[in-house]
Order: structure tokens, then sequence, then C-alpha cells
């Protein structure tokens, strides 16, 4: 994008969020849980795809590049290895969220059921990225398609170690008779070791912040996918952009539904990954692209 204000009104509507989760958190969940809904539990494990799925397109863009460019260098082989990774965290994640606990609960299926599907429906954006670097005459795209995969990484990182720090419980644990243990986002949990028994385990105490929430932002990086395709219509560019946020807010709305969040949790979480997203975008456009 290359304005920043659709990044700006987005923060501030998840600030907004946030602001108001801090003081009705419990009230919200408490109004919009369901159990065991089927669309719910299917975006807990499948909502992340077209996330997963962009990344792995990126990586399959770098891929096509380096063979495109092929002709035995150093640089070429590195552009192969950082498609092969952004294609391996696509299709990684994507496999672990539908066996884990926050989607099918199948934890020992991972590697039988998981992974193969996830292989199945990762590898062909990769081939679709391939084949779109074929097609583009941009060489130095590639550059661009590092970035927004590189992005993703990034905000899992940055999430993963945040979700180590207050270990809140989540909505879901709370119900089964423990109201009395629910913490505010910014009050740490020292003591949640104790409730680690039988079939609750440390992924009850990641509430916040939300992890699905921060990888679906990643799609706020769709505009950069029109250009990887070759179309160069900025109201196409544009609509992508607001076409990703929909698909943030429907996915955060789930989490909440299901108990897996709190709005204070997707709120940090979309927070997160759209500063991300945003420093990556004024990184393409005032150097990257500078350069294609």
């Amino acid at each position: 994008m290359k304005s920043r204000w659709p990044f700006l009104i987005i923060f501030g509507v998840f600030i907004v969020l946030l602001t108001i989760g801090s003081f009705y958190d419990f009230q919200i969940s408490n109004a919009v849980f369901v159990k065991d809904n089927g669309f719910v539990t299917f975006m807990a494990s499948l909502g992340e795809y077209p996330a997963y799925s962009l990344i792995a397109f990126c990586g399959g863009f770098i891929i096509g590049s380096g063979f495109k460019h092929y002709r035995k260098k150093a640089g070429n082989y590195i552009l192969i290895f950082l498609g092969l990774i952004a294609f391996g965290l696509g299709f990684y994640y994507q496999g672990k969220a539908i066996t884990s606990v926050n989607g099918y609960n199948m934890e020992n299926m991972r590697w039988i059921i998981g992974m193969p599907i996830s292989f199945a429906i990762i590898s062909p954006m990769v081939m679709l990225g391939c084949f779109a670097a074929f097609k583009n005459p941009d060489r130095n795209l590639w550059k661009t398609a590092v970035a927004v995969a590189s992005t993703l990484g990034i905000a899992i990182i940055i999430v993963t170690v945040i979700k180590t720090i207050p270990h809140r419980p989540r909505f879901r644990f709370l119900v089964q008779g423990h109201s009395e243990l629910f913490k505010n986002w910014w009050e740490p949990f020292e003591e949640y070791k104790n409730y680690i028994v039988g079939d609750i385990t440390s992924e009850e105490f990641k509430s916040f912040p939300s992890g699905h929430t921060a990888n679906a932002c990643v799609l706020l990086c769709l505009p950069y996918i029109v250009d990887f395709i070759g179309i160069k219509n900025e109201k196409i560019r544009t609509g992508s952009f607001y076409v990703g946020f929909a698909y943030v807010l429907l996915l955060a709305f789930t989490r909440i539904q299901c108990g897996g969040h709190f709005l204070s949790d997707i709120s940090m979480g979309a927070l997160v990954s759209t500063a991300c997203m945003f420093i990556t975008n004024e990184i393409i456009q005032k150097y990257l692209l500078k350069q294609c």
C-alpha cells in the first residue's frame, strides 16, 4: 500500500477494541461463547490457511526467481533456500494448526493427518508462486517476496515471546468452573502451573495475545500478491487490502466465540502483527520498489 492511512485506520480500530476489552473482556466472551460449533472449530484449524498459503506463494515466487536467474551463482542458491524456508514455515504451521488442541485436537495424528493435508493444500500455492516468478518480468520483485515472508516469522516470534509472560487463562478454561481465575491482559498469572493436571495443558494459559489473529494479519500484504501476478491496478490493490482486513475480523471473532481468546487478546495480536506489516510496507515502498 502506498498510503499509510489504511494501516492507521486498522491501528485505530484495534486500539479502540483493546480499550473496550480492557473493561469488558469477560462479559463479551460470556455473551458470544459457543461450545462445539463446527464452523468455529474449522476456522481454528484452517482459518490461518490464507495467511500460510500467502507465505507459501511468496516462497514459491522466491524459488522461481532463483531458478529463473540461475547462473550457478551463490545468490541464486540462497534465494532457493530462502524460498524453501518460507514453504516449510507455511507447511509446518498449517499442519500443526489442524491437529492442535486449538483445532481438531488430534495431536497424536499430526504427522498422519495434519501434515499430509497441509502439504496437499500448501504445495499448489508454492507452484503458483514459481509460475508467477517466471512470468513476471521484474527481476528484483523477489526482494519484496522475501520481506513479506519474513514478516510472518517475525510476528510469530514476537507473539510467542509475549505469550510466555502473562500466562493468561483462556475463557474456555475459565467456564469449566474456574471463573475466579480470570485475569486482565496486564495481570500475570504466576500460579498457572498448579492447574496443569490431567487433560489441562499449558496451552490453556496462552490466551494473550492471539496467534491466530496475528498470523491472519499477514493478509494485509495481499496487495503485493497483485503485484507478483502482474496486475497494476491500484483499485484492485487497495481492495485486496480491505478484503484481507475483513477476513482478519472474521477470524478474530471466531477466536472469541470458541473461548480461545478475549477481545483484548485478538486486539493485541492484531496490533503486533499490523505493526510488523506496516514496517514491512514502509521498507518495501521506500527502498525495495525503487530498485525494481
